[in-house]
């Protein structure tokens, strides 16, 4: 065999195993869940990565990458003075909020709600029932019974943000 191939194929392989990996991490979704019954907060990619808070009598934090376990570590407290960074998007903040929320999809949101203050529990049953008509995926409850529950799935395309992001810096 000639050396320029035995070179150039593990060259390859190495090149289409990373342009694997990268394409996984940007076309598969991000999943944020937040689950105040549970306490239960999990932000997560399939195959990738996984962070879960889990409150209770202790804060549980558990961090997965590629299926390895992470116990966080408690750091010592240092006195670094932080050097301000330059807002890259500080042209046009707007527009790259709207490029971004596009690749922010909400699976299913759930609100049982109670403000505490009667009237302003009774203005806002009539929002709460439009905007739980509009969509089987959202419900919102206004109950006056001292309750406070929030169930919610979103679903983060990071591919999206990222062509938000590239747009916003070559449109400046």
């Amino acid at each position: 065999m000639d050396k320029g191939n035995e070179v150039f194929w593990p060259i390859i392989a190495l090149f289409l195993i990373i342009t694997t990996a990268i394409a996984w991490v940007l076309f598969t979704p991000v999943m944020l869940v937040c689950n105040t019954t549970t306490n239960t907060y999990e932000l997560s990619q399939l195959g990738t990565f996984s962070a879960r808070v889990i409150r209770g009598e202790k804060m549980e934090v558990e961090f997965r990458i590629f299926g390895i376990k992470f116990k966080p570590t408690q750091d010592k407290k240092t006195n670094k003075k932080r050097k301000k960074k330059k807002s890259w998007a500080s042209s046009h903040p707007l527009r790259l909020a709207r490029g971004c929320m596009k690749g922010v999809i909400v699976k299913k949101l759930t609100l049982d709600i109670d403000t505490g203050d009667v009237i302003t529990n009774a203005n806002l049953v009539p929002v709460a029932f439009f905007l739980t008509n509009t969509s089987q995926d959202r419900f919102i409850h206004i109950n006056f019974e001292g309750r406070l529950l929030a169930h919610l799935e979103v679903k983060i395309k990071l591919y999206i943000i990222l062509i938000a992001i590239i747009k916003n810096k070559l449109k400046r």
